[in-house]
């Protein structure tokens, strides 16, 4: 559990590194971290409100092409597509609550909540929801923010309950 965690934070740290090195000759970005914060806690919401409808055009325009998840194993961005669009599992039902965003930069961001989802197996709902503390790395690009990497752990330590929203029951 240590090594995967060690890897998880060494992902992140290459991540922003790679988010905030800023090219020659390139200019600051006009936005502030406040701002930035802002728009990267609508992110989080609008990728758990595509989730249950499964809004796979939502879900492309949010998730970069590095995008890779994290938990037991690693599932890179195109794996993670083809298990939704599977319909083995599908959401039924996603809320998220105690998010928590910090700007590391105008450009970068890392967002905590814990999510919660009741799925459906081949169109039966699971009679329990499945509920995980997710980390997720959000850097801007060409733009708009694009999630870069998705940390998930169950079973981890909840955190005093902050935003909670539920998108669909």
């Amino acid at each position: 559990m240590h090594r995967l965690r060690a890897t998880c934070l060494l992902m992140c740290l290459g991540f922003l590194q790679a988010a905030c090195s800023t090219r020659p000759g390139s200019a600051p970005s006009p936005y502030g971290t406040a701002v930035a914060a802002a728009e990267v806690t609508a992110a989080e919401s609008l990728w758990a409100r595509a989730l249950a409808p499964l809004d796979t055009a939502a879900l492309e325009r949010l998730l970069a092409p590095s995008f890779a998840l994290v938990g037991q194993d690693t599932t890179p961005r195109e794996a993670w597509f083809g298990n939704l669009r599977s319909g083995r599992v599908t959401p039924d039902s996603v809320s998220i609550r105690d998010l928590v965003v910090t700007a590391m930069t105008a450009d970068s961001a890392v967002a905590t909540l814990t999510f919660r989802w009741r799925p459906l197996t081949q169109g039966r709902r699971i009679a329990r929801a499945v509920e995980v503390h997710i980390q997720d790395t959000w850097v801007r690009q060409d733009g708009r923010w694009r999630v870069v990497l998705r940390v998930v752990q169950r079973g981890a330590p909840r955190t005093p309950s902050g935003d909670s929203r539920s998108l669909r029951d």
